[in-house]
């Protein structure tokens, strides 16, 4: 199966730690946080199924 690590998974606004507390935190949310966390990247599909079940 390939993966597309290349894809662009926008999470502003979906409670994201690294996206949504920007502004709280820093007093500004045009920062680029540039960790990497699991979620920047989109999960296979069989898991997001298995999720809803």
């Amino acid at each position: 199966m390939a993966y597309d690590f290349d894809k662009i998974i926008d999470r502003k606004g979906t409670g994201a730690l690294k996206y949504d507390v920007l502004k709280e935190r820093y007093g500004r949310d045009d920062l680029l946080p540039l960790w990497v966390a699991d979620l920047d990247f989109a999960s296979v599909w069989s898991t997001r199924f298995l999720a809803i079940l």
